[in-house]
């Protein structure tokens, strides 16, 4: 078995993300792992905003709503990774735009993981047959073990 060094969290920011991030660190903490936390700007949540204001006739500069929407989550994750993990374990963080279970296997390609930790539920708080919809193409692409975790 393959010793376990890099750990993706995908991080939605919903209520279940500190669990996620708490397992992480958990077996973070057995094997010395670095935990990188993920979160994506949904790509469909960019283009229901520029649709709003577009039928309000205001001005929408997605390049600016992404810097702030960027911004916001940087501020809530790291209070996120201060309450959830140990002090000790290593830890970063990396917010990206575009679709979120092809950002999230990016991430896991980039780093070399070895383990993904996501959440069966998530923002959307609604189920998806078994699972939600990220976390089942997740569950069905990623090339490393996955970590699933129900509410």
């Amino acid at each position: 078995m393959k010793a376990i060094r890099k750990i993706v969290a995908g991080i939605d920011l919903s209520p279940f993300s500190s669990g996620i991030l708490a397992y992480a660190g958990a077996i973070s903490e057995g094997a010395g792992a670095e935990v990188i936390a993920v979160n994506v700007i949904d790509r469909n949540l960019v283009d229901s905003v520029e649709t709003i204001f577009a039928r309000e006739k205001r001005d929408f500069s997605s390049k600016r709503f992404l810097s702030d929407e960027t911004y916001r989550r940087t501020q809530a994750m790291r209070e996120l990774l201060e309450h959830s993990l140990p002090r000790h374990v290593p830890r970063s963080m990396k917010i990206r735009s575009g679709i979120p279970f092809t950002e999230v296997l990016r991430v896991v390609d980039e780093e070399e993981a070895d383990l993904l930790v996501i959440s069966a539920k998530g923002a959307t708080n609604q189920k998806r047959h078994l699972l939600g919809g990220t976390c089942e193409k997740l569950f069905r692409h990623v090339p490393v073990s996955v970590l699933v975790l129900h509410s």
